[in-house]
């Protein structure tokens, strides 16, 4: 990950060039940076708005297909545990990977 992040080093300096450009600007002009940090959030929310409705639309077909609950129930439960009685342990051993 990290020789991905140094090759594209030009990503990180091209954001750190905006973010200086846009600070100037709200420092320079405080009424066209408030209107720019108005029209990001408008854009944020409609965004958002839009992939939230999608979801809404997805999980309408998907609930009314019948499809059982994600909640297991007790003897679903009970049938992993059966199945793999180490599972109930709380594991304390904590494994990095590199």
């Amino acid at each position: 990950m990290l020789y991905s992040l140094a090759r594209n080093w030009w990503w990180f300096a091209l954001r750190g060039g905006l973010a200086i450009l846009f600070g100037i600007l709200i420092v320079a002009v405080p009424s066209a940076g408030a209107l720019a940090v108005i029209w990001l959030i408008a854009a944020y929310a409609l965004a958002f708005g839009v992939v939230l409705l999608a979801l809404a639309f997805r999980l309408r077909e998907f609930a009314s297909r019948g499809t059982p609950s994600a909640t297991p129930t007790r003897w679903q439960i009970e049938a992993a545990l059966h199945r793999n009685p180490g599972a109930s342990r709380i594991s304390t051993r904590t494994t990095f990977s590199s």
